[in-house]
């Protein structure tokens, strides 16, 4: 059955929302589950170009990153290049999105008012077999250890699989270019420090029973899921941000599209602190990192936002 609904001033037809996209889970449920998250999550979707894993059909998902023609003229989108990117604004913006089998949002680390200079970085822990969660906790601890040391902060979250997403806020006027220096500097550290556990290792056959320090999710264009999505995955596993406190006993399998809107609900976000950018400038002296002169944001947005045949998001002043 179909249902045309407004939300945020806008009619959205939902359409096949009996369709089954995990054992026992629908569309429709997917569709309330972020009707009930929209509120914590849409804050760190806001004006950032989204890519989307899709599976409308209930098979083998894609990629999709261009809006399709016949997308509604009102939905918030950038032009980058040859590619106009949807942005979930509102919440009508991520119904859309979801209602057209959207399973996974990933949205960049920038915004479409600053395209290449990011809000924050983002260190992806992957534990390669034999090794699991277990590892990737170790390793997001040392992390933190590191992080502290130089004054900084990682918020973490669960990948919604086996591994731990660090997002370290940032000022918004470090270029991708230094921010990727700073992160490889960094996680370089932690590999020297600790070989048996982690490592920078690039080839996956160099890297079994560690857990890899992916820093190259810090260059342009580059995503990767959106904080209370869904994944995916067996059992309908949500990445979801987590307090330090909470990491030493949670497992992935505790965040479901069951039981985070009452986790919410109950603890509220937890992660309001990753909005608020951080100074790296004394970091970036004690890794012995130097950078060059650099374009401000404001002259790069100038440079980068494009007027679109759609609605794009408006130039930050």
């Amino acid at each position: 059955m179909d249902y045309k609904v407004q939300v945020s001033g806008e009619i959205l037809e939902l359409t096949n929302l009996e369709k089954e996209y995990w054992p026992g889970i629908n569309k429709g449920a997917l569709l309330e589950y972020w009707r009930l998250v929209g509120p914590a999550a849409l804050p760190y979707l806001l004006d950032r170009p989204l890519s989307l894993l899709r599976a409308p059909h209930g098979k083998k998902p894609f990629w999709q990153k261009n809006l399709p023609p016949h997308a509604p003229l009102w939905l918030p989108s950038f032009q980058y290049h040859d590619t106009c990117y949807l942005i979930a604004n509102n919440l009508a913006a991520l119904l859309w999105a979801v209602n057209q089998g959207a399973i996974e949002l990933h949205p960049w680390a920038a915004t479409a008012g600053a395209p290449l200079f990011p809000d924050f970085a983002i260190l992806d822990l992957d534990p390669m077999p034999p090794w699991g969660f277990d590892r990737a906790r170790e390793a997001a601890f040392a992390a933190r250890n590191l992080a502290g040391e130089l004054g900084l902060t990682f918020y973490p979250k669960t990948s919604g699989a086996e591994g731990i997403h660090l997002y370290l806020p940032l000022e918004r006027r470090y270029p991708y270019n230094l921010v990727t220096k700073f992160m490889e500097k960094f996680c370089q550290v932690i590999a020297q420090a600790l070989p048996s556990l982690t490592t920078v290792e690039r080839l996956v056959k160099n890297r079994q029973g560690q857990v890899y320090l992916d820093y190259l999710q810090n260059v342009p264009t580059k995503t990767i899921v959106a904080p209370y999505c869904p994944r995916i995955r067996e059992g309908a596993s949500i990445s979801c941000p987590l307090a330090w406190d909470e990491l030493a006993d949670a497992e992935p399998q505790d965040f479901t599209i069951t039981t985070v809107p009452g986790r919410i609900q109950r603890r509220g976000d937890l992660w309001e602190g990753v909005l608020q950018g951080q100074n790296i400038d004394n970091a970036l002296e004690k890794l012995g990192i130097t950078s060059d002169p650099q374009r401000s944001p404001h002259s790069e947005m100038q440079d980068s936002t494009v007027d679109t045949p759609r609605s794009p998001v408006p130039v930050e002043p």
